[in-house]
C-alpha cells in the first residue's frame, strides 16, 4: 500500500487541537477525562500492526479522532450523542478549518475526516475510501480497547448518577438494575450492538461498556488484557480506597448495578474471556 502523504496545513490543525487544548488538564471523569482517553488510544494505537500505513498520519488520525467531544461538552455537559453527534461536530471543525485556511482536500484530510466520523461504526465503513479502511479499524481498535478494557471505568457511575444518559429521565419509573438477557448474549460472544436502540437502562449500558472489553480481548488480545490488568477503578468504604484491576472493577458494577443473577452470569463471562 502506497502511504500517504501528510500536509502541513493538516499537521497545523493537529497541533491547534491536542487533546490538552481542547479538554484541559488530565482528570477521572467530565472533560479532562477526555485528555487521559486520547493520550491512551494514542499510545495503544500504536502499538497494533500498522507496517503499511503512514505512522504520522495513523497518530494524528488517532489524536484527532474525539475532538467533537470538546464542543458536546461545552454545550450539554454531557458526552450523549443522542443531544450532540461528536462525529458531526469534528466535522464541522474540519471543514471549518479548511474554508478558512483554504486548504487543498488532499487524502490525508479524508482518512482524518472519515475516522471522525466513521470510527466504532462498523455497520458504516462501506461509505469509506479503501485507503482510509485500515486507518479508521485501527483507530476504532485502540478507541475500543482504552474504552472497554479500563477508561469507561472511570466513569460509569457518575454518567448514573449525573443520569448523563436521560434513562432515568425518560423512564422514571423504570427498574435501572432491569437487563434485557439477549445483551448477555452479545456480552458472551463480545459482539458489538447499538447502544442508542438497545439500551434502555444503566444496568444495560454498563453491560455494553463490557461488551467493548470482550470484543477487544478477542481482536487485540494481548494489549487489551494487559490494559485489564492495570489498577484502574478504585471505590471508597469504612475500610478505605481500594484499587482493583478492569475485571474486578466491571465485577464490582455489575454486583452493585445490575440484579443478582445477571450480575453472576456477566462477572463469570467478564472473568472468562478477559483474563
Amino acid at each position: 500500500m502506497k502511504q500517504i502523504r501528510v500536509s502541513d496545513s493538516l499537521r497545523r490543525f493537529a497541533d491547534l487541537n491536542k487533546p490538552e487544548v481542547l479538554f484541559g488538564k488530565p482528570a477521572r471523569s467530565g472533560l479532562g477525562g477526555k485528555t487521559k482517553h486520547v493520550e491512551n488510544v494514542v499510545r495503544l494505537g500504536m502499538k497494533l500492526p500498522h507496517e503499511e500505513l503512514n505512522p504520522e498520519l495513523l497518530k494524528i488520525s488517532l489524536q484527532l479522532h474525539d475532538i467533537g467531544r470538546s464542543v458536546q461538552w461545552a454545550v450539554s455537559k454531557n458526552f450523549s450523542d443522542r443531544e450532540i453527534n461528536h462525529r458531526f461536530i469534528g466535522l464541522q471543525m474540519v471543514e471549518q478549518f479548511i474554508r478558512t485556511e483554504k486548504c487543498e482536500l488532499t487524502p490525508d484530510w479524508v482518512v482524518v475526516s472519515e475516522v471522525m466520523q466513521l470510527h466504532g461504526a462498523p455497520h458504516m465503513n462501506l461509505l469509506a475510501h479503501d485507503y482510509a479502511l485500515p486507518y479508521i479499524r485501527i483507530v476504532s481498535l485502540a478507541d475500543d480497547v482504552e474504552n472497554g478494557c479500563n477508561g469507561a471505568l472511570g466513569y460509569l457511575e457518575d454518567e448514573k448518577e449525573r443520569d448523563d444518559k436521560h434513562y432515568i429521565k425518560n423512564d422514571p419509573y423504570r427498574d435501572q438494575k432491569d437487563l434485557n438477557p439477549v445483551l448477555l448474549e452479545y456480552l458472551e460472544r463480545g459482539e458489538k450492538f447499538n447502544k442508542m436502540t438497545l439500551c434502555r437502562t444503566y444496568a444495560e449500558y454498563f453491560v455494553f461498556a463490557a461488551m467493548l472489553a470482550v470484543n477487544a480481548c478477542n481482536n487485540a488480545g494481548d494489549i487489551a488484557r494487559e490494559a485489564m490488568r492495570d489498577k484502574c477503578y478504585c471505590y471508597k468504604d469504612e475500610k478505605g480506597i481500594h484499587w482493583l484491576d478492569a475485571v474486578d472493577g466491571y465485577c464490582h458494577i455489575f454486583e452493585k448495578h445490575l440484579h443478582k443473577q445477571d450480575a453472576e452470569i456477566a462477572c463469570k463471562i467478564m472473568r472468562e474471556k478477559c483474563r
